[in-house]
């Protein structure tokens, strides 16, 4: 299968079922998320910083441990967004959901990386 990273057929099919981009709307829902659950998102970036100071302090695999603790905690809070998004309730171990897709992000982090 070949791919055309240029066509843009995708794009003009989602406009025509009445996609339409609004950076407002999206930064207000994110806002809206974030004051729903403002704890859980202010205590997850506390123990984000926390984690990622103690790993950049532990010589020779500090490089490598960063990556590994926060490719899978980037992704956190797109985990808990989601779920809020479904109307589903949340819990603060969700924001470690990452972890159940630590090969994948790895992987994709890695030929990112690579291909940059």
């Amino acid at each position: 299968m070949e791919y055309d990273f240029h066509s843009t057929d995708r794009i003009d099919a989602t406009i025509e079922r009445g996609y339409t981009f609004s950076m407002s709307d999206y930064l207000n829902a994110g806002w809206e998320f974030f004051k729903n659950q403002a704890v859980l998102f202010v205590v997850f970036i506390l123990v984000y910083l926390a984690g990622s100071a103690v790993i950049n302090m532990i010589p020779i695999v500090g490089g490598i441990g960063r990556w590994i603790f926060v490719t899978p905690l980037a992704v956190g809070p797109g985990i808990v967004c989601y779920q809020m998004a479904k109307g589903r309730s949340v819990e603060f171990n969700q924001f470690f959901g990452g972890f159940k897709f630590l090969g994948q992000l790895l992987l994709a982090s890695l030929v990112t990386g690579l291909l940059s």
